[in-house]
């Protein structure tokens, strides 16, 4: 009886420095978890329930409870925001699905020879500076500008293209598809490259073709890749802000604005009101928004 409490007792003090370890390596992933994501959404929080202009002592910082949340309600540009939001998030996604997976099939699919140097051709402009992209892109869409000049050989007139209300936010969704397509082409064709390879032959000698493959085969098969993409696809586009702010800033008139830019707006623009507790209520409506999303996505995920 002794012995196997003096056994119990050696393991015990064995596994404390094994565990000891283990905390060890976890805490610098830990600790910047709490400091860059935790305590900015606590803050956050906490700060929504208040009143604070940035300037006075955050101690000063009158409790007004709900009233930033209510007064959301009758805020019109924040429910423009938050319809932007929401139309940026789904049809960039849409777009950058569609295309992503045309470009990534094509790629797997026929081998062509040149692949290599295509799919690197079709992910750089992930890797630009999304402030290069956007002075790059207000450069040829300016009034008079490159493409203007095309456009106007077919006798069409001048286009506003940044500083038209109906179509800047159109505008704003295509160049962000244009850049961020490639990332998820890389996605789906990583998970084509592990697709068995003997089924797809077995098809092929049924005389399956192409788009057969593409519905019956491959989209079955990659239906994880697929949802995981449509994750981080529309959660990247709710939280769309460098876009927008360097094409156009949120304007005209508020016409392209994101619950990011108004956010910004709100809180640190010249511009703005300069009200980080009310601008601290849109981040946490966004922060809801996107868990509650993400939430039901990866049940859904969960039960595929």
């Amino acid at each position: 009886m002794g012995r196997n409490r003096k056994e119990t007792t050696r393991a015990k003090r064995i596994a404390w420095p094994e565990s000891f370890a283990g905390y060890a390596f976890v805490a610098p992933a830990m600790a910047m978890f709490l400091l860059f994501l935790a305590f900015p959404i606590g803050f956050s929080i906490w700060l929504s329930f208040h009143e604070w202009n940035g300037f006075t002592p955050i101690a000063r910082a009158a409790y007004i409870g709900l009233d930033n949340f209510w007064a959301l309600v009758d805020d019109a540009i924040f429910g423009k925001a938050l319809y932007n939001t929401a139309l940026f998030a789904m049809v960039s996604t849409a777009i950058q699905m569609v295309v992503a997976f045309l470009l990534a099939y094509t790629l797997w699919y026929y081998k062509l020879r040149f692949s290599t140097f295509f799919r690197a051709l079709f992910f750089f402009p992930t890797v630009i500076s999304m402030v290069f992209v956007g002075l790059t892109w207000q450069q040829l869409l300016a009034v008079g500008g490159p493409v203007d000049s095309f456009i106007a050989t077919f006798g069409i007139s001048h286009i506003s293209w940044l500083a038209d209300p109906d179509l800047v936010l159109w505008v704003v969704i295509w160049v962000s598809s244009w850049q961020w397509s490639g990332w998820t082409m890389v996605l789906f064709l990583a998970g084509m490259i592990g697709q068995d390879q003997e089924v797809v032959d077995a098809a092929h000698l049924d005389g399956a073709g192409s788009f057969t493959i593409a519905t019956r085969i491959v989209v079955p098969a990659q239906r994880h890749v697929i949802a995981l993409a449509l994750l981080l696809n529309i959660v990247g586009g709710f939280q769309v802000f460098d876009t927008i702010y360097v094409l156009t800033g949120g304007g005209p008139d508020h016409a392209s604005e994101s619950l990011g830019t108004y956010t910004y707006w709100i809180a640190f623009s010249a511009y703005g009101p300069g009200e980080l507790g009310y601008a601290s209520a849109v981040s946490v409506v966004m922060i809801t928004v996107l868990f509650v999303f993400a939430y039901f996505r990866v049940r859904m995920s969960r039960l595929v």
